[in-house]
């Protein structure tokens, strides 16, 4: 399969799942199941959502989770498409919000570890966080000046990064 009938392919997923939820009735009721069978199938743990400072053993937990739950993602692009649609369906994407927790983790911790190289030695990862920021955005997760930051995201070095992903963590646990 080539990487053009990938992404029709994950297009046509996308599509009738997005036609699905809008069938699923009045008040984006389809969305909100989507966002629950997504945290489900992702990530089947019991979630933690509480306050953000936990005991060194939970923390190893919820990281070895946030991996998990990234390369879920990254094996499975469809997801990608699936969490823009419930970012546009308002508020279905705060039902899910573990998950963007989880990527935007990863992508914090990366950045944390790397603050003295290049973000051209590191495009996988330039690409997830641009993502994972444009998602928050999309979803009114973030305060309206950092959804501007994927648009200028490649004048930053990874210390600068790393501060805005402070700040994006900070806004996702506050709501």
């Amino acid at each position: 399969m080539t990487s053009d009938q990938a992404e029709v392919n994950k297009r046509l997923v996308a599509g009738v799942i997005q036609r699905l939820c809008e069938a699923g009735g009045p008040g984006g009721e389809g969305a909100k199941q989507l966002a629950l069978i997504l945290v489900e199938i992702i990530s089947p743990n019991i979630m933690y959502n509480g306050f953000p400072w936990y005991d060194v053993d939970f923390m190893r937990v919820t990281i070895e989770r946030d991996l998990h739950i990234s390369r879920t993602v990254a094996r499975h692009p469809v997801i990608w498409s699936l969490l823009y649609q419930l970012a546009v369906a308002r508020p279905a994407l705060c039902y899910c919000s573990v998950l963007v927790r989880a990527l935007l983790a990863v992508q914090f911790s990366h950045w944390q570890s790397h603050t003295t190289s290049s973000l051209a030695n590191h495009p996988e990862q330039t690409r997830n966080t641009v993502r994972v920021l444009e998602l928050m955005a999309l979803g009114q997760f973030t305060p309206p000046q950092l959804s501007l930051v994927p648009d200028i995201i490649h004048i930053f070095d990874p210390f600068q990064l790393h501060c805005v992903k402070s700040k994006s963590l900070l806004n996702l646990n506050l709501t």
